[in-house]
């Protein structure tokens, strides 16, 4: 059941559910355009949308079944990415170094399907 609660920031319509302007966060956070398709009702309630890198709404369908054609404007994603905070900016890799560590220690040790033990480096 979708939130009904407003939500009130700076670039949210605060007409709008939660629900409905959480696909644009994602946009925002990793700078790019996303476009989002569902299946129109009975199956699903449609609704496929699209976002530009400003969390900007450029289509948001209604629930019938159609083609959508929406256009990014690539220079202006350019210049989202060239001033966010987010990207590889500001990563600190080093202070997640054990998260990409191949290394698999008690008690997460594994065997695969034929009783072995579980190579995930071989895959």
């Amino acid at each position: 059941m979708p939130r009904k609660r407003p939500v009130a920031d700076s670039w949210l319509d605060a007409t709008q559910t939660e629900d409905a302007r959480q696909p644009a966060i994602q946009p925002i956070e990793n700078a790019l355009g996303v476009a989002m398709a569902n299946y129109a009702q009975p199956f699903l309630n449609g609704h496929s949308c699209a976002y530009d890198a400003n969390g900007d709404e450029l289509l948001l369908a209604g629930t019938e079944e159609g083609l959508f054609v929406v256009s990014f404007d690539l220079e202006k994603l350019r210049r989202r990415r060239a001033r966010t905070i987010y990207g590889n900016s500001f990563r600190r890799p080093h202070r997640y170094e054990a998260l990409s560590d191949p290394a698999v220690a008690p008690p997460f040790l594994r065997n695969n399907g034929l009783g072995k033990p579980f190579d995930r480096l071989s895959r």
